[in-house]
């Protein structure tokens, strides 16, 4: 009896010994051990290359002020349209950067640039020593020269010299205050529209206004009443496109080397010809 009950417990260890190892045990004791990635250091960009597809990606905002017709004015879909917005377009194939534009007052335009609500604006902008001294501009894309317009039954003015005394209107935030400012004695107020301006004139509310050719030449052709007395250079380089200073060197670079390219292809020209600025 007992020799049996030995036997059976020894069959019961040895079948022990031998059942197979669980599944989960196996691949524990078959499998090497694997090194863990840091999570720091799994699928991270470099920083130079994250930055440069970041600047490749970025949308530029470009701040005009679309009441200045031909350069930026409203258009039949209710968005900015004109020879400046062409442009900007023109210069963005070129170059190669993605914009949106944004629509706003005039005198907004250099402190939106300063802090950076906007990247540049292209709106008629006179290169000045004193603008220059807050904002960077590309090389000019156009020249204008100042206009003295007066209404047609005044016998009073017909000199810049008459102006003396005399209430003039001029465009706030422009280059041409500086030239009504000027004038000895004068009363200057200001308008934020050509066409407010115009308005005043014909209301005899100003003596005079001052604007420039472009703009003088398609208001002139509509009212009649309205007459041009005078004419100078408007004191500037013409107008460039600003940028915050010292920040934008190398796209200011590409834009300059872009202007030259669509002057000596015609496609400055043909921008010319569509807005009747030629």
């Amino acid at each position: 009896m007992k020799k049996l009950l030995t036997f059976f417990v020894v069959l019961f260890f040895a079948s022990l010994l031998n059942a197979e190892t669980p599944e989960a045990a196996k691949k524990a004791e078959t499998l090497p051990p694997q090194e863990q990635t840091p999570p720091s250091a799994q699928q991270q960009t470099p920083p130079v290359a994250a930055e440069k597809e970041k600047q490749e990606n970025a949308v530029l905002k470009v701040g005009t002020t679309a009441n200045y017709k031909p350069f930026s004015y409203i258009g039949m879909s209710f968005e900015p349209i004109g020879f400046e917005i062409d442009l900007i377009e023109e210069l963005a194939k070129k170059v190669g950067f993605k914009y949106e534009i944004k629509d706003m007052s005039f005198d907004k335009i250099i402190p939106s640039i300063q802090n950076s609500s906007i990247d540049m604006g292209i709106a008629a902008i006179d290169i000045t020593a004193d603008r220059k001294a807050l904002v960077d501009f590309t090389n000019p894309y156009f020249k204008t020269v100042a206009v003295y317009i007066k209404h047609k039954s005044n016998e009073d003015l017909n000199d810049k010299a008459d102006l003396k005394d005399k209430k003039i209107g001029v465009e706030k935030g422009t280059s041409l205050e500086k030239l009504a400012n000027s004038i000895e004695g004068a009363q200057v107020e200001h308008f934020s529209s050509s066409f407010l301006g115009i308005s005043n004139l014909k209301n005899k509310t100003y003596d005079a206004i001052i604007i420039d050719l472009v703009e003088a030449s398609g208001h002139l052709e509509k009212n009649k009443d309205l007459v041009k007395f005078f004419e100078e250079g408007d004191g500037t380089d013409g107008f460039g496109i600003a940028f915050a200073k010292g920040k934008n060197e190398t796209l200011m670079t590409k834009i300059n080397e872009a202007l030259e390219t669509l002057k000596s292809d015609g496609t400055y020209d043909d921008l010319l010809t569509k807005y009747h600025l030629k």
